[in-house]
């Protein structure tokens, strides 16, 4: 069972209410992408996939830096996950290294 399939009532519901659902997760096994393109399309919702990238220096800093989060990711973790078969992956790629990473994806957003 995937993190969308556990949570995918109330995410279909908000979608389907014509809200906005945003789902924060690893989405690394190509499975859990298309679970989660599929709920916004069976809650007749937009969808829009993106995924963040930055280099591996970047990554292990800000993991080294986190303290009082939720995320268990640690630097043993990215070694882990840079081993995993992601497959392809469709989303909007966006460079998340350096500053307002979050504007580069609204400007994604606005040119659809």
């Amino acid at each position: 069972v995937t993190g969308v399939q556990t949570c995918a009532l109330p995410i279909w519901e908000t979608l389907a209410a014509g809200h906005v659902a945003i789902l924060d997760a690893t989405f690394a096994a190509p499975d859990e992408r298309r679970a989660a393109e599929a709920l916004a399309a069976e809650a007749g919702a937009a969808f829009a996939g993106f995924w963040l990238e930055a280099p591996d220096e970047e990554l292990r800093r800000r993991l080294v830096a986190r303290k009082g989060d939720a995320s268990d990711a640690t630097p043993a973790v990215l070694e882990t996950m840079r081993e995993f078969r992601m497959g392809e992956i469709a989303w909007h790629r966006i460079n998340s290294a350096g500053p307002d990473p979050a504007r580069r994806i609204l400007e994604r957003l606005d040119r659809g």
